[in-house]
């Protein structure tokens, strides 16, 4: 397995973890933190469940953050970088309390990433075992926050559709 080195993203106070290697398919560039990690499922998932309609040349670079911290967040999250362009954080089992707690800040490093780096989206995916009850507040926390904008999309998924072989 290759080691893992901390890296500070520049004026945001994270940390991410990134492999000092880095997985090649076919001439394409696309990073895996570890050895082994699957990367095959993300541009089905950004397809199918996230509705992104970006052309396939965009999928050729993938990097997947499968333990990002956004600081002051009680869990971690999954960091996925399409192509440079569509930036998707991923919070696993959320749940009420989480969501309440942590979708400000968690929107908020997003948004400052998306714009410092230049990326296109960002989009907030929530996974959790009852997405009727966690739509409505979530959708809501999310709407009053501010400096969002309609570069910014929330969506929340069954776990069943997040298929994140991490």
């Amino acid at each position: 397995m290759p080691s893992l080195r901390a890296m500070p993203l520049a004026g945001c106070g994270f940390t991410r973890q990134r492999a000092a290697t880095s997985v090649t398919e076919k001439g394409n560039r696309r990073h895996a933190i570890a050895e082994g990690t699957r990367i095959d499922w993300i541009p089905g998932f950004v397809r199918e469940n996230l509705g992104c309609t970006c052309p396939d040349e965009v999928f050729r670079a993938i990097e997947l953050e499968p333990r990002f911290h956004v600081p002051g967040c009680g869990v971690p999250l999954v960091r996925i970088l399409v192509g440079e362009r569509l930036l998707i954080y991923l919070m696993r089992d959320a749940n009420p309390q989480a969501v309440t707690r942590d979708l400000p800040r968690i929107v908020a490093a997003g948004l400052e990433e998306r714009d410092r780096r230049g990326y296109n989206r960002l989009r907030v995916v929530l996974d959790c075992c009852r997405p009727e009850v966690l739509m409505q507040p979530a959708r809501r926390l999310f709407e009053a926050l501010p400096g969002r904008d309609d570069r910014a999309h929330l969506h929340v998924l069954h776990a069943r559709a997040v298929n994140v072989a991490t």
